[in-house]
């Protein structure tokens, strides 16, 4: 009798939790509406929050009732683009919350996380093109509109042989990646933030300097740098194909970028113990005049045994000083 009144207690918490985080979505979806869509454009991390803490606590079997509940919510408080939007970041707070209640790795979680959010981001520019009448090219032809007049009215002139198109489209793309990748970070850290606060039981991370990231990432990325090399400077004869071209090259090109400036600031930390501050400063400096450089360097910490040999020098530099 009482382990039946235990299983009644346990579905009603996990109905009470379910609504008060539909809940929870409801309220963001209600500020969205009278607050001209802010939420959606600029405070999105957040709609997948709920969802984290969900399927963290039941798992993914027990948290798609309640994704199609935000859904549903969505569908009569928001608009169609809200819907998708609120579908695709509560399916991403589902899968991180499945992951911290499998007890994943959290550098796979991270990583996997930030690949999503990219193809979230991605794929959302795509459907707004299709659907909702978002014309891609004709805003890259406003952006060369305004970059024409600018340089006009300042009595400049471009340099021989410059693609102010092809230039264009290039930054476009990389900003749209650069921006899923933002999106899963937040992601990430808010939700680990968050569910350490409120006590759940959140996987230890590996320092960052131990990490190794797999061997295949580096060679795939630096063939998707090279696809990104080469699609920047011809046309393609369907503008589609290359945005996809760009898009990929995009992420192969901030991955070894990423890597590379985790390189250098391993390097001022343990080998030359440089302060955090200076280290970061140092990188960013790094990544803005010579970021060529920083991308092979990234690729050379991720397939060969430099990352090791950083390590092993920062072991044997602490031994001394102690």
């Amino acid at each position: 009798m009482s382990s039946g009144v235990g299983s009644t207690g346990k579905k009603v918490r996990r109905l009470t939790d379910g609504a008060m985080m539909t809940a929870i979505v409801g309220v963001f979806l209600l500020l969205n509406r009278y607050t001209g869509e802010f939420f959606e454009s600029m405070l999105l991390f957040l709609f997948p929050i709920p969802m984290v803490f969900y399927a963290a606590r039941y798992g993914a079997r027990s948290s798609w009732p309640v994704l199609a509940a935000m859904v549903l919510l969505a569908v009569v408080l928001g608009s169609p683009a809200t819907v998708f939007y609120v579908a695709a970041e509560s399916l991403l707070g589902l899968y991180y919350g499945n992951g911290v209640y499998k007890q994943t790795p959290p550098g796979k979680l991270l990583r996997m996380t930030m690949i999503i959010s990219v193809g979230i981001t991605l794929f959302t520019t795509v459907l707004a093109a299709a659907v909702f009448g978002y014309d891609i090219n004709a805003e890259i032809e406003l952006y060369k509109s305004a970059l024409d007049q600018t340089v006009s009215d300042a009595g400049m002139v471009y340099p021989a042989g410059f693609d102010l198109d092809s230039t264009l489209r290039t930054l476009f793309m990389v900003s749209l990646v650069a921006s899923g990748l933002l999106d899963g970070y937040v992601t990430h850290a808010l939700s680990r933030l968050l569910l350490k606060r409120f006590h759940y039981k959140v996987p230890e991370g590996t320092p960052l300097a131990e990490y190794f990231p797999p061997l295949w990432s580096g060679y795939v990325s630096i063939r998707l740098f090279a696809l990104f090399y080469w699609s920047a400077r011809h046309t393609f004869a369907q503008a589609y194909l290359q945005n996809i071209c760009l898009a990929a090259g995009a992420v192969g090109t901030l991955y070894l970028l990423l890597y590379g400036a985790i390189a250098m600031l391993v390097v001022s930390r343990l080998v030359y113990h440089m302060k955090t501050v200076w280290a970061v400063l140092l990188d960013l400096l790094y990544i803005m005049l010579a970021p060529l450089l920083m991308v092979i360097i990234g690729f050379l910490y991720i397939t060969t045994q430099w990352h090791a040999r950083i390590l092993e020098r920062g072991r044997n530099n602490a031994t001394k000083t102690e």
